[in-house]
Order: C-alpha cells, then structure tokens, then sequence
C-alpha cells in the first residue's frame, strides 16, 4: 500500500506551510497605522492612531493624533500576538465610534520596508513616549567612600552579656 502522506517525515511536513517572502499589507483609503499604548486584555488594547490630513494637491500635510480602543479580530486571536510599543493596522468602525479594528501587525522587519514605499507617520515623534532625566545635582561627583568605623559596635553581642553577668 502506498504512502499517502507524500515524501518525508513529520519534520518535513511541518516546514510546508512556511514563505520565506516578505509580504507587507500597505493601508488603503481607510486604515490607518496605530502605536499599541496599553494591554487591557480579552483581545483590547490602547492606541494611538495617525489620520493623515491632505492639502489642497492631495498630498499629505500633516498626521492628527487619536486614542481609543482597538479590538484584535477574531482571525488573529491566539495566532498574532500584539504586544506594547507594537505597530499595526486599524481600521474606524462605522457602528461604534470608541474603538477601532485591528487588522494587522507589522514586523521590525516590514517596518523598513514600509517606511520606504508607504507614507509612514512619525510615530517615534508623535507617540510623546521620550524619557526624559532631571538632575538637580549635575555636578555632584559619587565617589565610594570606605569607613573605618566599626558599623555594629551598637548592636549587643552575646559576649557582652556574658561579660555584665560575670561581672555581677
């Protein structure tokens, strides 16, 4: 009887469904890219996303900023893992004006590229997630001082009672 499963082993059957290309979804007329702010959980998150405003030569002059919630799709649970500071692609829901759709996560990978061949936000830029360190005392220099006094001379030893009993 012959073999049904093909050529191979379990090992090789494994590897089939794997591309090596990348494949990269570039937004269309209403999907917008997003900056994953918060994980709220059961497939809901925070974000950021960037509407792009047109000028008068329908190019664009400018991105405005919007926060709600944004919905994983059913499609990506369990498979796709967003996670903070991840950018993926939203889209508006029509019924519901607090939260967005989130159709697709992008790689560090695809980010290049989209960077290149789409018109990409600032998003390092408008996120406003810069840390920023205060010093008071920028001239203050910290040197490890070592002390010679003795640090436990306050703490009683069993020795020292045993002397106050025997001096008794």
């Amino acid at each position: 009887m012959p073999n049904l499963k093909g050529k191979g082993g379990k090992k090789h059957r494994r590897g089939k469904n794997v591309s090596t290309e990348l494949k990269v979804d570039l937004p269309d007329e209403f999907q917008y890219f997003a900056y994953v702010t918060k994980i709220l959980g059961s497939g809901r998150v925070n974000l950021d996303y960037y509407v792009p405003v047109y000028d008068k030569h329908n190019n664009i002059s400018d991105w405005t900023k919007h926060s709600k919630i944004g919905v994983i799709r059913g499609k990506m649970m369990r498979r796709v893992y967003v996670n903070l500071n991840d950018i993926v692609l939203v889209t508006e829901r029509e019924f519901d004006e607090k939260k967005v759709d989130i159709i697709d996560k992008y790689d560090m990978a695809q980010l290049t590229y989209l960077k290149k061949y789409a018109n990409m936000p600032p998003i390092n830029e408008l996120s406003e997630n810069d840390v920023e360190f205060d010093f008071e005392n920028d001239d203050a220099t910290f040197t490890n001082k070592t002390s010679t006094n003795d640090y436990m001379k306050d703490i009683p030893t069993f020795s020292d009672d045993d002397e106050g009993i025997k001096n008794i």
